[in-house]
């Protein structure tokens, strides 16, 4: 069965004022940029690490890339340990990629995509001494993409999903690639929903703490994917068959809940 093309936009990826809007156009660019780079040695990954760290060259990340990243750091005060971690974690994102348990997955986030997220979140006025509520909300923006993303992952032989919860339903690595909506995939995939809401409703402190402006975007994304989580449960988990998606309506029904509804949304 071919990979449907999901596209979901991504948190904070646009919408930043023009203050920010460069820096935080610079930290996506790194990230991009170690995402789709080519698998590399661990002697050139701890190279790269201490680089970063030290604010030099990279043999991953072009001149430019790097240049504008120092930069946003150094124009709002943030720290390039976190561009160094995200080359850390670059170790255990090149495939083929498997985690054991969901300590282990949830190791690898704390280098990847929270680190990121702190970046970003330093560019919101408040939200820089909310970390712990933005690094529940990193990893579980993650989960969502974990669950809506699987069979690009797959196709990618990046397979995020814990093999501890595989095994623990009675399914396998092959099933998944076969596209089988079997009862077991369905349990596994309502189990890794179930860990994206929880991280979500843990990062929630961050909506009630921020500012009005800052605080609209978050719950816009907050809300948003927990509607996309909703809406793989309504298709009965099949993220195989066509993308998943928000139609009008439920895009409509996010919207409408950000400027009026509750800040928790709907948590299951």
């Amino acid at each position: 069965m071919p990979v449907p093309d999901t596209d979901l936009p991504r948190p904070y990826e646009s919408g930043w004022p023009r203050a920010t809007r460069a820096a935080a156009q610079a930290f996506w660019d790194w990230h991009d940029t170690l995402r789709d780079a080519a698998p590399t040695s661990e002697r050139v990954l701890d190279a790269d690490c201490k680089a970063a760290d030290a604010g030099e060259r990279l043999r991953l990340v072009p001149d430019a890339v790097s240049e504008a990243a120092y930069e946003a750091c150094r124009e709002h005060g943030l720290k390039r340990r976190y561009l160094a971690a995200q080359v850390h974690g670059l170790k255990h994102h090149q495939p083929p990629v498997r985690y054991e348990t969901g300590a282990d997955l949830k190791r690898f986030l704390d280098r990847w995509v929270v680190p990121h997220g702190r970046l970003l979140a330093g560019l919101v006025p408040g939200a820089g001494s909310l970390k712990r509520a933005t690094d529940h909300l990193s990893r579980g923006f993650f989960y969502t993409a974990m669950v809506t993303h699987l069979p690009q992952h797959l196709a990618d032989d990046r397979l995020y999903i814990p093999l501890s919860d595989i095994e623990q339903v009675g399914t396998s690595v092959r099933e998944l690639r076969r596209a089988s909506v079997t009862e077991p995939v369905r349990k596994l995939l309502w189990k890794q929903s179930i860990r994206a809401r929880d991280a979500l409703a843990h990062g929630h402190p961050a909506l009630t703490r921020l500012s009005w402006r800052p605080k609209w975007r978050l719950k816009f994304w907050w809300l948003g994917a927990l509607e996309v989580l909703s809406e793989v449960e309504r298709r009965d988990f099949d993220v195989w068959s066509e993308p998943i998606a928000l139609d009008r309506w439920h895009t409509a029904q996010v919207y409408l809940q950000t400027y009026l509804g509750r800040a928790t949304g709907r948590m299951s």
